[in-house]
């Protein structure tokens, strides 16, 4: 938000959108972060928990330059049959995947589920500071809950055991929520030339805003915790001058 009023000066135009990102309130520990929610969320998560736990894969977090090359290159069969089962673009490359851990050796890690120590399944995602960015899963079997406990359930406990305090899971899916990965605005900033365009966009972002912040805070009051423990966030901008607008 702290970058918005000096784009804005330069002619820019702010969005507001929201993500879902889980944030460490304080929690201490995993067993911590699940008290803080309410009775029937902390049970399902213990379920979800114990449902992947009892599938029988050895289930850990590893770097992904600690990986072999037919880790590697199992992580971008994972990714593919899942991309291909949803019907997306598979943009990574086998290549991408064989090289990323030795490009990013300190940033790229995976949470695995492993069968009779062959990976089956995966989760990517990149640490920076006391950031965790959750980006790709992909799985050659089906088991319930697997996807719950790879992409969040593991990802919330290394963050809580390294003092990560910001996980963020993207910009789709409430599914996210009851888990505790409650919506987060983010912005972002355009340039327009043709001022009749940059007028007609500025009107439209501005009652955008309005929509969002409804929206937030509408999906908020469905988040898993205890009252008190995960205030709502504040989706409001500085007001700023911008041409046109």
């Amino acid at each position: 938000a702290d970058e918005v009023p000096g784009l804005a000066s330069a002619g820019f135009l702010p969005r507001t959108t929201h993500q879902y990102h889980w944030i460490d309130h304080g929690f201490g520990d995993f067993e911590g972060y699940v008290e803080a929610m309410r009775s029937k969320r902390r049970k399902e998560v213990r379920r979800e928990r114990r449902q992947a736990a009892d599938a029988g894969f050895d289930l850990q977090v590893e770097r992904v330059r600690d990986l072999s090359d037919e880790d590697r290159d199992r992580l971008h069969r994972c990714y593919r049959t899942t991309v291909d089962e949803h019907g997306a673009q598979a943009y990574l490359t086998r290549a991408w995947w064989i090289g990323l851990g030795d490009a990013l050796p300190d940033h790229a890690w995976v949470a695995t589920a492993r069968n009779a120590g062959r990976l089956v399944a995966g989760s990517l995602f990149f640490v920076a500071g006391r950031h965790l960015y959750g980006r790709y899963w992909g799985s050659l079997v089906d088991a319930p809950a697997l996807h719950f406990e790879l992409c969040y359930y593991q990802l919330i406990a290394f963050a809580l055991a390294r003092g990560i305090t910001r996980v963020e899971a993207g910009a789709q899916g409430q599914h996210k929520i009851p888990r505790g990965f409650l919506p987060s605005p983010t912005w972002s900033a355009h340039w327009i030339r043709h001022p009749g365009l940059q007028d007609a966009v500025a009107r439209h972002l501005e009652h955008e805003r309005q929509m969002v912040a409804h929206e937030m805070a509408a999906l908020h009051a469905r988040g898993p915790y205890r009252d008190g423990i995960a205030p709502a966030p504040d989706p409001t901008l500085p007001r700023v001058a911008t041409d046109g607008a």
